[in-house]
């Protein structure tokens, strides 16, 4: 049996530019619950057979575009707060990174690309610690870039 090369979710991070010409990219602190999600979309055409014009017809799809969603949600880590704020009110995309912070032969590396800060949300629960929801949408090409 072959073992799978797996990672903890510690190890899979959101991280922004910090907008710089040599940029750098800080990871959120706190974020424990992470998601990447790629999605395409398409248009559909019915396409009838030719040959027999009275069954019904076959649906074809074209990819008509793509686009990345990440989501992360956890503990508010208050020394960061400003730059949530600043990347949500800000009219233009950020540049942003989705790590996965294990070695290229292990599927290491990480996604970046310019993306709007879409949702920002803050919820404080009595005696709970204040929890932290954001959505950020890609704006242009998303690339992969291997470990190092």
């Amino acid at each position: 049996m072959a073992q799978p090369k797996t990672m903890t979710g510690n190890k899979m991070t959101i991280a922004l530019g910090d907008g710089a010409t040599a940029e750098e990219f800080n990871a959120f602190c706190g974020i424990n619950a992470k998601t990447v999600n790629f999605q395409t979309n398409t248009n559909e055409d019915f396409v009838y057979d030719c040959d027999d014009t009275d069954s019904p017809p076959w649906r074809e799809l074209t990819k008509s575009g793509r686009f990345v969603s990440i989501t992360g949600s956890g503990q508010l880590d208050t020394s960061v707060l400003a730059r949530y704020q600043e990347a949500y009110d800000s009219d233009e995309a950020v540049n942003a990174q989705v790590i996965l912070d294990v070695l290229a032969a292990n599927g290491g590396g990480y996604w970046e690309g310019a993306f709007m800060f879409t949702q920002f949300n803050i919820t404080g629960n009595n005696g709970e610690k204040v929890q932290v929801e954001i959505s950020l949408e890609s704006d242009g090409a998303v690339t992969w870039v291997d470990a190092s």
